[in-house]
């Protein structure tokens, strides 16, 4: 994302030294709070998704459960709700670790399925069944299916970069009544989760390699590939649509509407490729058009014999797609078509070479001179003679470099105490090379540690890594696999280094795989402005009334304006009126559609005259800027700090003694300014390194710490 404050650390220990109180909020330290978050917009605090049927006889004697996994660096409160089906909760995150939430099958899923006696299901709409998670503050939230001997998850993305285009990526129905004698499907499902009131989509059917797709609709109509049919849901409503036979296929369907949607895919129980035992269950979150690029990095999963398969799709008519430069094949037609017309399917390289000797999995980089999404798909282990135990098939989607950035925020799919874990857990990281070596400004934490700290990945990792044949705008990029721990929660970044990172994992035949951040920033479009924020009166006024105008020529449209209440006090947020948005039916509030909404006009209003209060906003627009903004009580530092400081001092009531890595990195100079700009101590380190603050009255300072080539500053709050 395009940050408008340049933030090279999340905060992680107190930016500030308090001493027994302190007055208003500071705006540094909520920036570098929201540092990692902001520069991936898979986080947000409005989610809307359902869980498509997961395969339940291997494991129907056990507790099975579907888990949402929150994480965040704030304090804020998280709450889960499936309206139609009467279930609520409310927990509040702990900073920088993973919050759970588990659902009973029956809540989160909109029917059960059994796919060895379970026949075509016709398409219906289920009301209010959606799954919504809201929070008072910027989260990530990943979906995980933990069943016994059946797994896979997703990353949700929030409503702020939901779509109204989008193109199916699933894969094909098992053939379970030839291989398991059954009567039922093990079908691919698609879940289309309306946003918002009044929601109008067109479906057109897409399909797989053998021309036998339809679609039932429960009407009785059969949708055959290429044909189209509608639907109108409601905010919340849920349209589950499948296949009608065995061997059909969801795949290059086209969803377009009128509001952002969500669509999750997946497939009861699937095999990759068919008839390949054995068979999981598989999910993704798809992702919309607007987010697609020309170039993916492709990596292998670790401990696989064999390359994976991928899918790949086009937004465009006749589309060239190319591997590591050369031509592998033409898309025909952007959607609405089977396998080698509207999409192609292939192994990232062959298993086999010319004389059958087995070819390892390698890296691979995918481009095109249009649009394009890639599917990859996690082979069962029967291929590899069956001695595999720890894997199962998984889909997980590929983000184009294009959508790279500098900063991730992330979780494992393991929450705190909980029991059945996937005991391997590792991120394939992307990032670009410029020479011989992982850069140095590429750094790692792990953020769930008691005093965690920022270190090279090149030294927490190791140094060896694997360059990608393909650059992208001349640069090089290169992959490196991570190995995590079991639970935590973690963060990459840097300075310049563009990166981009995916998340998979293996348990005793389980497995799971998504993206392990993304942005869905609006490609293709020159909207470098952050939204303009206007209003009347003065930041501290009692009642702020204003507006925020994104009809800028090019502009990507609104994604985001909201009001961090956890990092607020005293102040009541509203949205008035929108120019062009959406009323939700509930509580009758006007909201605005992201990516629709040009102009909005707001209102803070101070709850109690009598007190101090501050209010955050946060604003960002489907291109990435954004920005945050403070109104009543704050109080800002005169220098923008760099980094935090507790790694070069520690301060207490009466001193401030200096660290041993405050000389060794070449700082010679610590001044404290009072809150007017005034110096009231400045020393010499090099010959003194405790400074006295007995003699400093009450009220707030700056400390600086000063080298011949950088300027940090810390603030501390003194009462006596």
């Amino acid at each position: 994302m395009k940050l408008i404050y340049t933030i090279l650390s999340i905060l992680l220990l107190q930016m500030y030294c308090s001493i027994n109180v302190i007055a208003g909020v500071d705006e540094q330290e909520i920036k570098e709070k929201l540092s990692l978050l902001m520069g991936q917009n898979n986080s947000g605090t409005d989610y809307w998704f359902t869980i498509p049927p997961v395969y339940v006889e291997e494991s129907g004697e056990h507790e099975n459960s579907l888990k949402i996994l929150v994480a965040s660096p704030l304090e804020t409160n998280v709450t889960v709700e499936v309206k139609g089906k009467r279930y609520i909760e409310t927990k509040k995150t702990i900073p920088d670790n993973v919050i759970e939430f588990t659902l009973n099958p029956n809540i989160a899923q909109v029917i059960l399925h059994n796919a060895l006696k379970d026949g075509p299901v016709p398409a219906k709409v289920y009301k209010e069944a959606g799954i919504h998670v809201t929070s008072d503050a910027p989260i990530i939230v990943y979906v995980i299916a933990r069943y016994k001997y059946t797994s896979d998850g997703f990353l949700a993305i929030p409503s702020s970069a939901l779509g109204t285009h989008y193109i199916n990526m699933v894969y094909q129905e098992p053939d379970f009544q030839n291989y398991y004698k059954s009567k039922g499907l093990s079908a691919p499902f698609t879940g289309v989760t309306a946003a918002y009131d009044n929601t109008e989509i067109n479906f057109t059917m897409g399909g797989g390699p053998e021309g036998i797709d339809a679609s039932p609709i429960e009407n009785g109509q059969l949708v055959h590939t290429g044909e189209s049919t509608s639907q109108s849901l409601d905010q919340g409503d849920v349209w589950l649509l499948s296949i009608n036979g065995p061997r059909q296929d969801l795949s290059g369907s086209i969803f377009k509407s009128d509001k952002p949607i969500s669509i999750v895919s997946g497939i009861n129980c699937a095999n990759f490729p068919l008839g390949n035992f054995w068979c999981d269950y598989t999910v993704e979150m798809e992702l919309p058009v607007y987010s697609w690029g020309k170039q993916y990095y492709i990596t292998p999963m670790k401990g696989r014999q064999y390359n994976g398969i991928i899918r790949i799709f086009a937004s465009e008519d006749n589309t060239n797609v190319y591997r590591d430069n050369e031509l592998i094949g033409n898309i025909a037609k952007g959607g609405g078509a089977t396998i080698g017309v509207g999409y192609l399917e292939t192994r990232v390289w062959p298993k086999v070479d010319e004389n059958g000797n087995s070819i390892a999995p390698h890296i691979a980089t995918i481009h095109a001179d249009k649009p394009i999404a890639v599917m990859y798909y996690n082979t069962g282990g029967q291929e590899e003679n069956g001695n595999v135990q720890n894997t199962d098939p998984f889909m997980m989607t590929f983000i184009p470099v294009e959508q790279f950035g500098n900063q991730i925020y992330f979780a494992s799919p393991n929450s705190v105490n909980e029991t059945n874990l996937f005991p391997e857990n590792y991120a394939n990281l992307i990032f670009e090379s410029s020479s011989n070596e992982i850069p140095d400004d590429l750094l790692f934490a792990d953020l769930s540690e008691t005093n965690p700290t920022w270190v090279k990945v090149k030294d927490y990792f190791g140094p060896a890594f694997e360059n990608f044949i393909v650059p992208y705008n001349g640069k090089k990029f290169a992959t490196k696999t991570l190995k995590l721990k079991t639970e935590g929660v973690y963060g990459l970044k840097s300075t310049n280094t563009l990166i981009g990172a995916y998340s998979f994992g293996f348990g005793y035949y389980d497995s799971y795989g998504y993206p392990t951040a993304a942005t869905f920033d609006v490609l293709f479009t020159n909207d470098d402005k952050v939204p303009k924020v206007l209003f009347t009166g003065t930041k501290d006024a009692d009642i702020i009334t204003g507006y925020v105008d994104e009809s800028d020529e090019n502009s990507s449209g609104l994604s985001q304006f909201y009001m961090l209440e956890s990092m607020s006090s005293n102040y009541s947020f509203e949205i008035n009126s929108v120019d062009k948005g959406a009323t939700t039916n509930s509580d009758f509030e006007n909201s605005f559609i992201p990516g629709t909404t040009k102009k909005l006009n707001w209102t803070l209003e101070k709850i109690d005259n009598s007190k101090v209060g501050n209010a955050v906003l946060y604003v960002s627009d489907r291109s990435g800027n954004d920005e945050l903004l403070f109104f009543g009580n704050t109080s800002t530092t005169s220098v923008t700090p760099e980094e935090t400081l507790s790694e070069y001092m520690t301060v207490t009531e009466s001193n401030i003694q200096l660290l041993p890595q405050a000389l060794a990195d070449g700082f010679t100079e610590l001044s404290i300014f009072n809150i007017e700009g005034s110096k009231e101590i400045s020393t010499n380190i090099q010959a003194q390194n405790t400074i006295s603050i007995s003699s400093l009255k009450s009220g707030t300072y700056i400390v600086t710490l000063k080298s011949n080539t950088r300027l940090l500053t810390r603030k501390i709050n003194i009462v006596r």
